[in-house]
């Protein structure tokens, strides 16, 4: 990038053109989106999830499924 002198108004119409036809339009590529599934799969394993889904079973082998149910919100029936 050129030094040019900065001024109140900014660049000029010349200076602006110049750049744009230089470096192209000021604008971000456009992201990568990650699919549902891999988003719900994530949300299911990271470790909080995991330590989660180990006390619901330890809660079901207890004989409390109730239990088990309250610990692993993602089998827990929606509330209303």
């Amino acid at each position: 990038m050129s030094t040019t002198s900065h001024t109140r108004s900014g660049l000029t119409g010349a200076q602006a053109a110049r750049r744009l036809a230089g470096e192209g339009p000021n604008t971000l590529p456009a992201g990568r989106r990650t699919p549902a599934g891999v988003l719900l799969i994530r949300e299911m394993v990271h470790f909080f999830a995991l330590l989660l889904w180990a006390a619901a079973g330890l809660a079901l082998l207890a004989g409390m499924p109730q239990l088990a149910l309250a610990i692993a919100p993602e089998l827990s029936p929606p509330t209303r």
